[in-house]
């Protein structure tokens, strides 16, 4: 059962070809009965899951103001499924991109809360004003990674008619200062699970990517 349920969010998949490809592989070394592989994305599973194309940026890419222009390409796709009780823990696998020939391959696999939180977070997309308060708007859900920030988030791309309108960043992750910040290098933050415009978040991730760049240019060396 997708937890995006919103009509104007729109859940990419690969095709169900790729997809019977990627359950034969997981279930090679997953456990008997996994959610990973018997309910991964099949309508009639009763559990939590949802599918991401995820797109990573560097530090230095991150500070052009125009860089969610030029990403194109997903670096991976990760899945995350959980079973109907809602005490067991979740699972998730990351595989390669879907590409004409080529046999999806696993990345990693894991099970544990925080697979459990990434639902639940990807859940809370649906409450949004932009989207519960505005049905014109039509989003496709993307994941934006900065591993230099240690940051990710979902990364709303606006594929609406409206002119205007644009997309939105809602952060949920890694390092959390709080139960609702998430920590960012020279001591700014964001707000877990809250909306901000593309370009207010790409402000503030560009402003913690410079002092992280500067932080290491300014470390002293490795005593030999």
């Amino acid at each position: 059962m997708n937890v995006i349920t919103a009509t104007n969010l729109k859940a990419l998949t690969p095709s169900a070809l790729w997809l019977q490809k990627l359950r034969a592989s997981l279930a090679t070394f997953a456990a008997p009965g996994s959610p990973l592989v018997t309910g991964l994305l099949v309508e009639n599973w009763q559990g939590p899951e949802a599918a991401h194309p995820m797109y990573s940026v560097g530090l230095k890419s991150i500070m052009n103001p125009n860089i969610l222009a030029v990403l194109d390409q997903p670096i991976c796709w990760r899945f995350m499924s959980g079973s109907s009780d809602p005490t067991e823990k979740a699972s998730g696998c990351w595989a390669t991109p879907e590409a004409p020939g080529m046999p999806p391959k696993i990345v990693a696999a894991m099970q544990g809360l925080e697979a459990t939180d990434v639902l639940a977070s990807t859940s809370l997309l649906n409450k949004l004003s932009i989207v519960a308060d505005q049905p014109g708007n039509q989003f496709e859900i993307r994941v934006l990674r900065i591993p230099g920030l240690v940051v990710e988030a979902f990364w709303l791309k606006y594929t609406g008619l409206s002119a205007g309108s644009a997309d939105w960043i809602v952060p949920y992750g890694l390092v959390q200062g709080s139960a609702n910040l998430i920590k960012l290098p020279g001591g700014g933050t964001l707000n877990k699970n809250q909306a901000y415009t593309a370009s207010e978040f790409l402000t503030i991730a560009a402003g913690a990517a410079q002092k992280r760049l500067d932080a290491e240019q300014n470390a002293p060396p490795n005593a030999v």
